[in-house]
């Protein structure tokens, strides 16, 4: 794998463009989550089935982190990146067609392999279109974009349905956002000049060095025990404050 020198207008260009589809990306992974509660009242999405759509939507995270980065590697940023984007209209239109829990839990693992190669596909096509001058926009474009994008897709979806009560207007402006991105996406001069080959790439490697066995434990732990809580309430914040608290408004 060998990467281009892109001149300054292509280096703004990609970086500009790829912010913004990593941004949409994990703005549409965050819509479903303050409809829960509407989910339960329309098609009857039970308490077990908002469970299992975090299970399912890490599950795609994590089966696509194990090769998305390296995909890209093989295929180039640009045609991975436009491959999320799909994926992630595909999640919108399961979710605005949704009407069973098993609709729902089906939606929510395509968005997660949407958000698997956003953290890793898009996220280094961020840092790649960037360059070495500007290393740290991309760097914290790559580290806090999906966390910015989640919460405006949330707020968002709030501020929106309180104006619109209609899902389908909701998912519909994602739609195009994400369609805009794509159609947009061959502006985008990619950064790499020599890819490495499929059998290359698809050669899963984990390694923990020895000295740090021990310390990757602890983390581990803590690193999941911090998950575990914050997926509860991210799956069940909005049917709590609901149920709670009597409130009927998503942006709550």
């Amino acid at each position: 794998m060998h990467k281009e020198e892109l001149t300054d207008g292509q280096s703004l260009r990609g970086f500009a463009l790829a912010t913004i589809a990593f941004l949409a990306i994990f703005a549409a992974t965050a819509i479903p989550i303050p409809l829960y509660a509407d989910y339960q009242a329309t098609i009857g999405l039970t308490t077990a089935d908002i469970s299992n759509t975090m299970f399912t939507y890490l599950t795609g995270v994590a089966l696509t982190l194990l090769l998305a980065g390296r995909i890209s590697d093989a295929f180039g940023r640009t045609p991975v990146t436009s491959l999320t984007l799909m994926l992630a209209i595909v999640g919108c239109i399961m979710f605005m067609m949704a009407d069973s829990g098993a609709a729902v839990l089906a939606a929510r693992f395509v968005q997660g392999l949407s958000a698997g190669f956003g953290m890793s596909a898009v996220s280094a096509l961020v840092i790649d279109c960037v360059g070495e001058r500007h290393l740290g926009w991309g760097s914290t474009v790559a580290s806090c974009g999906a966390m910015v994008g989640i919460m405006i897709g949330s707020v968002a979806v709030g501020i929106l349905y309180d104006i619109v009560p209609s899902i389908a207007v909701l998912y519909g402006i994602m739609i195009v956002i994400l369609a805009v991105c794509l159609f947009l996406m061959p502006v985008v001069h990619e950064p790499l000049d020599q890819t490495l080959s499929l059998r290359a790439v698809l050669r899963v490697r984990v390694y923990i060095p020895t000295d740090n066995r021990r310390l990757f434990a602890v983390v581990a732990v803590c690193y999941l025990a911090t998950w575990l809580v914050s997926c509860f309430y991210q799956s069940f914040s909005a049917p709590i404050a609901q149920q709670c608290f009597g409130e009927t408004s998503p942006l709550a």
